[in-house]
């Protein structure tokens, strides 16, 4: 059995064929791995405080620190507790953003966090 992976797109609802991406793992090109070997390695070297990307739709906003507890009221939302650091990267329609925490991503209401330095 292939091992997959899967990529989602919030900006489109679920029922969106654009929403959700499914591709076999074993499909990877070499220019493409070494591409991303090298953005790894600017990475690295880049200046911790620069957290803005080339790409403006991947800009990271920043840490964030959850102000309260939240249950995640679908799949596409990101369950917290309260104090919680997430990680913020793009605003996703009025009152949300997308934020990781962990290996978890999804979506944030915005009034229940609170940007730290």
């Amino acid at each position: 059995m292939d091992a997959k992976i899967e990529i989602y797109d919030f900006a489109y609802n679920s029922e969106d064929p654009r929403h959700k991406g499914i591709f076999p793992s074993h499909e990877t090109n070499h220019d493409v791995e070494q591409e991303s070997l090298q953005s790894s390695a600017d990475t690295e070297n880049a200046d911790d405080d620069d957290l803005e990307t080339k790409d403006p739709e991947n800009k990271i906003i920043g840490k964030a620190r959850a102000l309260y507890d939240f249950a995640a009221e679908s799949e596409y939302e990101l369950g917290f507790s309260q104090g919680d650091i997430l990680i913020l990267t793009k605003k996703q329609g009025e009152g949300w953003v997308i934020g990781y925490k962990g290996d978890d991503v999804g979506l944030v209401p915005e009034n229940y966090v609170e940007l730290i330095p």
